[in-house]
This record gives C-alpha cells, sequence and structure tokens, in this order.
C-alpha cells in the first residue's frame, strides 16, 4: 500500500499454525535501498490473548532479517503472525 505521502507499507499474514513462510516482494520502481521496519504480532499459541493478569501477552515485536536486496524485498513470516513491514 503506497500513502499520499509516498511511503510504502506491506501488510502480510501468515496463518499456518508450524510453518514460517517466506515472502518476496518486488516492489519495482519503488527504489527501495535502505532499511526496513518489521513489526509482528504472534504467538505460538492461537488462542492466546491479553488479559488482566497478561496484559501484554501479545503485542507487536520488531522481526529479524527483513531487507531489501536487487530490487526486492524478502522477509520470513513467524507461523500465526501478522506483519507490517514499512521500507524506507
Amino acid at each position: 500500500m503506497r500513502a499520499g505521502d509516498g511511503t510504502v507499507t506491506v501488510f502480510a499474514v501468515n496463518r499456518s499454525r508450524t510453518e514460517a513462510l517466506p515472502l518476496e516482494v518486488a516492489p519495482g520502481s519503488l527504489g527501495l535501498t535502505s532499511g526496513v521496519g518489521h513489526s509482528v504480532l504472534a504467538d505460538a499459541d492461537p488462542d492466546a490473548r491479553d488479559t488482566l493478569a497478561e496484559p501484554e501477552r501479545v503485542t507487536p515485536h520488531p522481526a529479524e532479517g527483513t531487507v531489501p536486496a536487487d530490487g526486492r524485498l524478502t522477509a520470513v513470516l513467524e507461523p500465526l503472525s501478522w506483519n507490517v513491514i514499512r521500507p524506507a
């Protein structure tokens, strides 16, 4: 998704309960060559939720290893995850 200010955001979901999912995005003429912000919302337990006892059980965390290279953006999505990737 490209915003009015020119920034790009990629939203991706991995519904597998057990397998990581490789992701490759070919952004074409966007010219992505610098860093990437990749935030993940995931938990190994599909029934996990925030509660009064554990108010931050399921919270976003940064992902490792998401990089633009050779005109492509590559990442690995954790099982049962919702991902927001913001290339610079």
